[in-house]
């Protein structure tokens, strides 16, 4: 993705200013940069960042619960209107928002654990098409956590099809970016394009 940004950056400042420009990326820089925010709570406090995997450092509450017929619903608390509306319109329990354990942003990291209790308790007596549907209508940001069954079962996907050598069809995901008109080819064969390539540098 940043080399990506830094090829339209080129461009667009070649394109103003006549001049090219030179882009060094590094894959580690990029994991980095991503990860700013427990980069900065370690470094500059005494806080030692642990794995927490598909939970939040520092929100809650922030991972997935599983409904009562086996699906994760994922689900990420940011704000105190959330909060108040996740207790009195999700989890039944409006009075759950005023709970001194609960009451702030840094209150519910702290109590993560009796929390997320309460949270897969309420979660685990519904269906999850249920609770997208009281999530949705709250404002609550959520995902479902999808198996690779899942994903090849999803209505939304799109797929294309390719032909093998062997003249078998195969389904697999379509690119995310959609050209107009419609641009699928097959894939090279080695060596295939050398010519034409060596052609162009040469006349560079």
């Amino acid at each position: 993705m940043n080399g990506y940004a830094a090829i339209l950056q080129g461009l667009y400042e070649r394109e103003r200013t006549g001049k090219g420009s030179g882009y060094k990326v590094s894959m580690f820089d990029t994991m980095a940069e991503i990860m700013n925010v427990p980069f900065i709570q370690t470094k500059y406090s005494d806080n030692v960042v642990k794995r927490v995997g598909l939970k939040h450092p520092s929100i809650a509450p922030y991972g997935a619960f599983t409904a009562m017929d086996e699906r994760k619903i994922l689900i990420s608390i940011q704000n105190e209107r959330e909060w108040v509306n996740l207790c009195a319109k999700v989890l039944g329990d409006a009075a759950l928002a005023t709970d001194s354990r609960f009451s702030t942003a840094t209150d519910r990291v702290v109590n993560r654990p009796a929390l997320d209790a309460i949270v897969q308790e309420a979660f685990g007596k519904q269906k999850a098409d249920d609770l997208t549907a009281l999530l949705l209508s709250a404002g609550i940001a959520f995902g479902e956590l999808n198996s690779v069954k899942g994903l090849v079962e999803h209505p939304q996907l799109r797929t294309v099809e390719y032909k093998t050598e062997q003249g078998k069809s195969i389904e697999v995901p379509a690119p995310a970016v959609q050209p107009s008109p419609p641009s699928l080819r097959d894939v090279p064969r080695l060596g295939e394009h050398d010519e034409i390539i060596r052609e162009e540098i040469s006349q560079l």
